[in-house]
């Protein structure tokens, strides 16, 4: 067993859920050693850290628990300089980062390496960002509680940045990240082989990061430009990615997508219509009016989900906070039958974003 410490993103009980259902489906073992803030140590004999990192959406660091730093390699280079940092997580002990300090100072002296400490960019900051550490191949050791741990792996956030913009079909103001993507695709559970639908897929974000994980995956959408900008951005990922994943895209309405497709489907992971793009929080009367107009939608695509899918279904719906202080939402709960909800809806609030996305997680009963 090697004990790991997990660094989450923003959304900490949103990462966390992805991490367990992540390790749940892909039945790597793990046992919860520790818990603070936005980190998790565990023990696990079967976590690969750079295919982890590069699956979920909501981790940013996995770094190693290291018992005995004199019996490890810091340096693998050969031009004999070094950046390193130490990063702070949690409540760390300060007489451990001192004395880190300290033998990492002497350590680099005595085997004549050229060796600078990078400090992070923020003073009121602990830690150096990922992207920082991805970009400059940064040594990084942190502490945590009472222990060091090396960086094994960090999201790349480059490498998702190129995916997105790179694509040839793009929608800026109605595309779903694809951070979050990743992570409604692993709180579903669905695994290589299987088959992902996504009744309005758009321009394919959610069916493009399914592939990459050798998902099959199924797309609908009522729009056949968006269809068009699906098959474009998919025969992209095809050209610049590698993947056995098969592929279908589909012009429809979901509120029909049982009379659509023929296929026994595993998953469904989607964000449906969410209702006109809004530049502001709107009034609770123009809420209302939005809900109202959206509720017939959802009612008839979570009857046809019920009637195509045979494990989860994972979905989002708007919520309004108004500028007259309500919360206004589908009452969503309404049209679950057929599913056990597993939880309350995962509340996630994109950046510049005027309205709240509550995440449902249904299983299918």
């Amino acid at each position: 067993m090697a004990r790991y410490l997990l660094v989450l993103g923003r959304d900490i009980e949103l990462s966390k859920l992805e991490l367990f259902s992540y390790l749940g489906s892909h039945n790597i073992d793990y046992k919860i050693l520790e818990s603070e803030d936005n980190c998790l140590a565990i023990d696990s004999k079967s976590l690969n850290t750079s295919k982890t990192i590069a699956d979920l959406g909501g981790l940013v660091k996995i770094a190693i628990f290291c018992e005995n730093l004199d019996s490890v390699e810091l340096y693998q280079g050969k031009s004999e300089k070094l950046d390193y940092t130490i990063s702070n997580y949690g409540q760390p002990n300060p007489n451990i980062v001192y004395s880190l300090k300290l033998y990492l100072k002497k350590r680099f002296k005595d085997e004549g390496l050229k060796a600078i400490i990078r400090n992070p960019h923020n003073p009121s900051e602990d830690a150096v960002s990922p992207t920082r550490i991805s970009r400059s191949s940064m040594l990084e050791l942190i502490v945590f509680h009472k222990g060091v741990y090396i960086t094994q792996s960090v999201s790349d956030p480059r490498e998702i940045k190129s995916r997105d913009i790179n694509r040839p079909a793009q929608r800026p103001l109605h595309v779903i990240s694809i951070r979050l993507a990743k992570i409604l695709i692993n709180l579903s559970g669905a695994k290589p082989g299987n088959i992902l639908l996504d009744p309005f897929c758009g321009i394919g974000t959610i069916l493009q990061e399914a592939l990459l994980k050798n998902i099959n995956a199924i797309g609908i959408d009522l729009s056949n430009d968006c269809i068009m900008a699906s098959r474009k951005n998919l025969n992209w990922l095809r050209e610049n990615y590698r993947f056995n994943a098969k592929d279908k895209l589909i012009c429809g309405d979901a509120a029909k997508l049982s009379s659509l497709v023929k296929e026994q489907i595993d998953v469904a992971v989607t964000e449906p219509y969410l209702g006109p793009f809004l530049t502001k929080k709107p009034h609770s009367v123009t809420a209302l009016k939005i809900v109202t107009e959206l509720r017939p939608m959802y009612k008839a695509v979570m009857r046809e989900l019920r009637a195509v899918v045979k494990k989860k279904v994972i979905i989002i719906v708007p919520r309004f906070d108004t500028v007259d202080g309500k919360k206004i939402n589908l009452n969503f709960i309404e049209f679950t039958q057929g599913f056990k909800v597993t939880q309350e809806p995962i509340l996630y609030q994109a950046q510049k974003s005027t309205i709240t996305r509550e995440i449902w997680i249904l299983e299918k009963i």
